[in-house]
């Protein structure tokens, strides 16, 4: 309803539900409600697949093989056992030439006096120029650094 100035007016509409559409809403309405009525009614059969003749036989091989993977073990375990017998004899004389070969290693390394083998021949002549340049601004270097970390101390 509306109020104006001029007076009171109103307005009505209705929507009508095509009978066929009714129809069907009342039939799946009645369904639902005769399907929510009913007791629940547990899962009775099996939960998983029968055991195939595939599938048996595969665990048959795997059961078996407690039969077969004993005496493989020990015949693996002699086989290692005698590999290693027969290597002993090469691993003493192995020890043996391990220690000869340390004592040539030892008096290969003695302390070598450079002076006698006179290397100097093979620089270049100016490589003491660019060593003693080096040195002497290193040198310089570490004395500025410690005049200034005595001047530090004196002023503080």
């Amino acid at each position: 309803m509306c109020k104006g100035t001029g007076g009171t007016s109103s307005q009505s509409s209705s929507v009508s539900i095509p009978q066929n559409v009714l129809q069907n809403y009342n039939q799946v309405w009645g369904q639902a409600n005769q399907a929510a009525s009913q007791p629940f009614q547990p899962y009775t059969g099996e939960f998983v697949a029968p055991v195939t003749g595939t599938s048996q036989q595969g665990i048959n091989t795997i059961s078996g093989a407690g039969n077969w993977i004993g005496p493989t073990w020990n015949d693996a375990t002699s086989t290692l056992g005698a590999g290693l017998a027969g290597a002993q004899p090469y691993y003493g004389q192995a020890g043996q030439l391990y220690g000869a070969s340390a004592g040539l290693a030892g008096a290969s390394t003695g302390q070598v006096n450079p002076g006698a083998l006179n290397i100097g021949q093979y620089e270049s002549p100016y490589q003491q120029d660019v060593i003693n340049a080096t040195t002497a601004e290193e040198a310089r270097m570490a004395a500025l650094s410690g005049m200034n970390s005595c001047a530090k101390y004196m002023s503080g």
